[in-house]
C-alpha cells in the first residue's frame, strides 16, 4: 500500500475535535455577549446624556424666559387680581391662580406691560389706556396709565405651563390692539375669552420641583417665610412680596432615558422691572 504524504496526513487531521469545540464555543459566547452588553451600555449612555442636555436645555430656557418676564414685570401678585371667566381659571373654569398653594405648589403672577408686538420686536410700543386723563389721539397720551396684563407660571399635570391673561374689555380699555392673548389649556375651544394655548415649557415636573422664594434684596440670604406661607391670606403674603425686590427660582425636571432615571436642576436669582421702558 503506497504510503500517504505528509501533506495528505496533515489535512486528514486538520480542524477542531468535538472537545476542542465545547471548550472554546463558550468562551466565544461570553465574548460575543460581553461585546452586545458594552454596544447596549453605550447606547443606553448615549440614550440618557442626550436626554439630560435636552432637559437641561429646556430648564435652561424656561428659567431665561422667566427672567425676561420679570425684568418688565410691574408687580409680583399673590393671587392673580384680574377677573378669570372660563376656562381661563386653574381648573379650566374659574378657580383662581395663588402663588403659593397646598395641593398645587407654587406660582408666579407677574403683571406685566401689554404692547403692540412682541416683547423681543424693536418696533414694539406700550399700549395706554384711553382717557386717563388724555385721549388715545393725543401724544400726551403717554402720560396715561398703561395697559396690563398677566402671565403665570404654574404646575398641572406634572408640566410647567405659562399662561397669559388680558382684560377682556378689550377694546374699549386700550388704546392700541395688544399682541398679547389671553390662554388657556391645549384642547380646550377657543373663544372670546380664550384665544390661544398656554405655552407647555417643561414635563416631568412636580408641584415641589418649582420653587419660588422672595428676599428683600439681592444680596440677602434669608428668604421672606410669610411670602409662600400657606396659612397665610392672599392680602399677608401680598404685602409680604411688595416688601421684596428680588426673586428667586428653582426648577428641577425629571424624566426616563434608556430605562434609567435622568434629573435635572437649575435655579436663578434675579430683580423685577429692570427693563419697562421700551
Amino acid at each position: 500500500m503506497p504510503n500517504m504524504s505528509s501533506s495528505s496526513r496533515r489535512s486528514a487531521s486538520s480542524g477542531f475535535t468535538l472537545v476542542e469545540l465545547m471548550t472554546v464555543a463558550p468562551i466565544v459566547i461570553l465574548i460575543i455577549g460581553g461585546f452586545i452588553g458594552m454596544i447596549i451600555s453605550m447606547t443606553i449612555d448615549v440614550m440618557t446624556t442626550q436626554a439630560s442636555n435636552q432637559l437641561d436645555y429646556k430648564i435652561q430656557d424656561t428659567l431665561n424666559r422667566i427672567e425676561h418676564d420679570a425684568n418688565s414685570a410691574l408687580r409680583i401678585h399673590a393671587a392673580n387680581p384680574m377677573p378669570l371667566a372660563a376656562p381661563l381659571g386653574y381648573d379650566n373654569n374659574t378657580q383662581n391662580f395663588a402663588n403659593v398653594s397646598a395641593d398645587r405648589g407654587h406660582m408666579l403672577i407677574m403683571e406685566i406691560p401689554l404692547t403692540t408686538a412682541s416683547p423681543a420686536s424693536p418696533s414694539r410700543e406700550l399700549i395706554y389706556q384711553p382717557n386717563q386723563p388724555h385721549p388715545c389721539h393725543l401724544p400726551e397720551v403717554k402720560a396715561n396709565s398703561i395697559l396690563t396684563g398677566t402671565v403665570i407660571y404654574f404646575i398641572k399635570d406634572n408640566k410647567l405651563w405659562r399662561r397669559t391673561l388680558v382684560p377682556a374689555d378689550l377694546p374699549s380699555s386700550a388704546c392700541s390692539t395688544p399682541w398679547q392673548q389671553s390662554s388657556c389649556q391645549p384642547g380646550i375651544s377657543k373663544g372670546s375669552n380664550c384665544q390661544s394655548d398656554d405655552a407647555l415649557l417643561i414635563d416631568g415636573v412636580s408641584k415641589d420641583d418649582f420653587v419660588t422664594t422672595y428676599y428683600q434684596d439681592a444680596s440677602s440670604t434669608s428668604p421672606s417665610a410669610t411670602a409662600t406661607s400657606t396659612s397665610s391670606d392672599a392680602a399677608t403674603r401680598q404685602t409680604a412680596i411688595d416688601a421684596t425686590g428680588n426673586i428667586g427660582v428653582s426648577l428641577k425636571a425629571k424624566q426616563t432615558a434608556g430605562g434609567r432615571d435622568v434629573e435635572v436642576s437649575g435655579s436663578l436669582r434675579f430683580n423685577r422691572g429692570q427693563k419697562l421702558t421700551l
